[in-house]
This record gives C-alpha cells, sequence and structure tokens, in this order.
C-alpha cells in the first residue's frame, strides 16, 4: 500500500531530487505511523518500521496472524497424534505354549477405553474374547480376558480410539502350541 522511495548515493539523483524524496519519506511515515496508532500499535510494533522500511495495517496484521498461526501449531502439535499398537503379548506371530488368560495390547497414546474393541477369534472362527479393559495406572494398555480351550492359530481385530480421537486399527495373529 506505501511504497518506500529513498534516495541512493551515486545513483545519478542529485541534490535537486534530495528534497522532494525526504519531504515522501516524511509524508509516508507520518501516514503509517497514524495507520498504526489506529490500530493500537505504536511505531515499534512495526518490525518494518525499526528497519528503515515502512509497512501498512494489512501487512501489519499479516505477521501477527502469521506468529499467532505459528504459536498454535507449535501448542498443538501434541495433539496429532494416533494410537498405534506398540506390543502385544501374546507377541504379534509367537506361538506360545499354554493358552494365556488375557491379551494385553499396548499403545504409543492413551487409549478412550470405553470405545475401543478387540476381538479375538479361534479356529473355528468362534470368538474367544471378553471385552476390554483398562490396566490400572496405564492408559495406553488395553487387557482382553480370553477363554481359550484348544490349540490353533487365533486371529485379533483391534480397533482404538486415542484420548485424542484418533482411530486406528489393525490385526495379527498368534498360536496356542498342542
Amino acid at each position: 500500500m506505501f511504497r518506500l522511495v529513498r534516495h541512493h548515493h551515486g545513483s545519478g539523483v542529485g541534490p535537486a531530487w534530495a528534497g522532494i524524496v525526504r519531504a515522501t519519506l516524511t509524508w509516508r511515515r507520518r501516514r503509517c505511523t497514524s495507520a498504526l496508532r489506529r490500530v493500537g500499535m505504536a511505531r515499534t510494533g512495526c518490525p518494518w518500521f525499526r528497519r528503515g522500511h515502512l509497512c501498512s495495517e494489512p501487512q501489519e496484521m499479516s505477521v501477527k496472524l502469521a506468529v499467532l498461526a505459528c504459536a498454535a501449531s507449535l501448542i498443538t502439535a501434541p495433539a496429532f497424534a494416533h494410537a498405534y499398537l506398540k506390543h502385544a503379548s501374546p507377541g504379534i506371530g509367537a506361538t506360545v505354549k499354554a493358552a494365556p488368560p488375557a491379551l494385553v495390547l499396548t499403545y504409543t497414546e492413551d487409549l478412550a477405553v470405553p470405545f475401543c474393541k478387540v476381538v479375538v477369534t479361534g479356529p473355528g472362527g468362534k470368538r474367544v474374547s471378553a471385552r476390554p479393559r483398562a490396566v490400572p495406572g496405564h492408559r495406553d494398555e488395553l487387557s482382553v480376558p480370553l477363554h481359550i480351550a484348544a490349540a490353533g492359530t487365533y486371529h485379533v481385530v483391534w480397533h482404538a480410539l486415542s484420548a485424542d480421537t484418533h482411530k486406528t486399527q489393525g490385526s495379527f495373529t498368534f498360536s496356542v502350541a498342542d
């Protein structure tokens, strides 16, 4: 909106132009300063003003918005996390000698346990798991009681909802030896 007119030494601008350049700078500086005061900013509030440049209200507002956006993105950065499966017991693809009483799943983030679902099916496709429960003191773990009666391969399908409402899902198998 405002253009800075400068007098450069050695650029061919003679002394006759120097007074006009100074007058133009003074008029524009006054205009910018009064515009900044209207929006509640002092002369030091404009980063271009301190470096010898002039700025307009839209430029000033865009700087403020950019700083605010950067600050907001840094503050909310941890909120973009998802709860991915970090560890399972029995392990993913593992073969165990005896039927485990429960399946324990550990995730990378805290969970909203009431909205998480884990289904374990046995060799005949029969469901052998109960509803997942929270592990006391571990907001990133689920414990799923199992009712395994026979050896074979068991298929686990899980759906997790992290505390910040991001959904993730996956599946894996483990086996119980004879």
